[in-house]
């Protein structure tokens, strides 16, 4: 029978493998950490907390500021619930995703297309090459120099969409990102999760085109809190620009070199 955690550690001790102070020298809780940090101390996150640490930091009399502005002053996306079944040969939600597609090329934009599953974007990405358009897939079957170079075609619009399952690795700043697509985004689990999805919604924040489509068989929990968050920033950015006369300016991001060149 395996020994529980805390027994281990003393047997370990008692062996000579672990000093004596390792007994006391876990992780410390949220509780633990409210308790221990100054007042200045200032922590910053750019993903969405769960709501109840949130209450635990507030009960602890620490403020939270939501940074709702960015420096570019560009604004939240629109995001677009679209009820439909959801299987990767059906060709009334293919039909739509390559109109959606079109129609943001069309405005010299870019798209991201997030599936569930390295099946789906497979079959999806081999559609969008019978159709000649400019694609590419990311996934976990990409090298590191591949990705690497992958993403610079991308930024030099010599592809126009990239499929993917979440795409949120750090690095993947995308300025000419207008359209996001999530597919299956009513399915249950982290991959669309409310946290998920706001920051798949996330790499559309960089283009002042931004637009944001869910598609799914029924709204969710998580379709709606995300929806409604992005609503509720989007009002107060807007008013924000329009009170100090802000215009929305994209960022002129720089081309990194592939790593083959060091």
């Amino acid at each position: 029978e395996r020994q529980p955690a805390a027994d281990r550690k003393k047997t370990l001790i008692g062996e000579g493998f672990r000093l004596k102070g390792s007994l006391g020298s876990g992780p410390l809780s949220l509780e633990e950490l409210c308790e221990r940090i100054p007042k200045t101390l200032i922590l910053s996150s750019a993903t969405p907390l769960e709501k109840d640490p949130l209450e635990i930091w507030k009960r602890k009399n620490h403020t939270e500021v939501k940074m709702v502005n960015r420096p570019t002053h560009i604004l939240d996306p629109i995001v677009e619930f679209r009820e439909s079944p959801m299987t990767p040969d059906n060709k009334s939600i293919f039909k739509n995703v390559v109109e959606d597609i079109k129609e943001a090329i069309s405005k010299g934009g870019q798209v991201l297309l997030l599936g569930i599953s390295c099946a789906q974007m497979d079959a999806m990405f081999k559609k969008l090459h019978e159709r000649d358009i400019r694609s590419g897939i990311l996934c976990g079957r990409t090298g590191m120099l591949d990705r690497t170079e992958l993403l610079n075609k991308f930024k030099r619009k010599e592809l126009d969409v990239l499929v993917g399952i979440r795409l949120l690795k750090e690095g993947m700043d995308l300025p000419g990102v207008s359209l996001v697509i999530v597919l299956d985004a009513d399915r249950s689990g982290f991959l669309r999760s409310k946290c998920a999805l706001l920051q798949m919604a996330g790499r559309a924040t960089r283009n002042t085109n931004g637009k944001v489509i869910l598609y799914g068989k029924k709204r969710t929990k998580a379709i709606d809190g995300v929806i409604n968050e992005t609503k509720q920033r989007l009002d107060l950015q807007m008013k924000y620009n329009a009170d100090h006369g802000f215009v929305p300016t994209p960022l002129d991001q720089k081309e990194r070199p592939p790593l083959a060149a060091f």
